[in-house]
């Protein structure tokens, strides 16, 4: 498994793929949510053309994206207990169904979290992720991985969304 890192002003994006190039799965996140678009932009040839033509393949794949994307850009600011301009935000992580409960997702996660923790000042991360019972692996996956519980909230028109944080500490490597 190798992966692919590239970090534009603060955003990353990490690729896992298989050495005949096959996309298992990606993550992608920022410290600072206004560059990460303009900077994506600007990588388009070189980053998401490739990774685009593996995901239109997929169709299972391809509808998530669209969903998450969406999601994004019509996310409303939660109330949480948590100042979310202390923390980066994870905007999305997949990973290919054929390498689904492999390690891959996790390795991304861990991958994403030691890049960030040593390219900021930030005191974690966190992402935001439906909160309903078809979720429930998401959930556990971050669980599983550390993130904490931090808040819910109504986006409209009434999908329940909640907020997982993960926090910093000096014994990660």
């Amino acid at each position: 498994m190798l992966f692919s890192f590239t970090n534009q002003t603060k955003s990353t994006i990490l690729c896992a793929k298989e050495d005949s190039d096959q996309i298992l799965g990606f993550i992608c996140g920022s410290n600072e949510t206004k560059n990460f678009y303009s900077q994506l932009l600007k990588r388009i040839p070189t980053l998401l053309i490739p990774l685009i033509k593996s995901i239109l393949k997929e169709e299972k794949i391809l509808k998530k994206i669209i969903v998450k994307s969406f999601s994004i850009l019509t996310k409303k600011q939660a109330n949480s207990n948590v100042n979310q301009h202390d923390f980066g935000e994870i905007y999305s992580l997949a990973v290919h169904e054929q390498a689904s409960r492999k390690g891959v997702g996790s390795r991304l996660l861990n991958e994403y979290i030691k890049q960030e923790k040593y390219s900021s000042s930030k005191k974690g991360v966190f992402i935001t992720t439906d909160n309903n019972s078809s979720n429930k692996a998401v959930i556990d996956f971050y669980k599983k991985n550390k993130f904490k519980h931090t808040s819910d909230f109504i986006q409209y028109p009434s999908r329940k969304m909640s907020i997982y944080t993960y926090h910093f500490t000096d014994k990660e490597t």
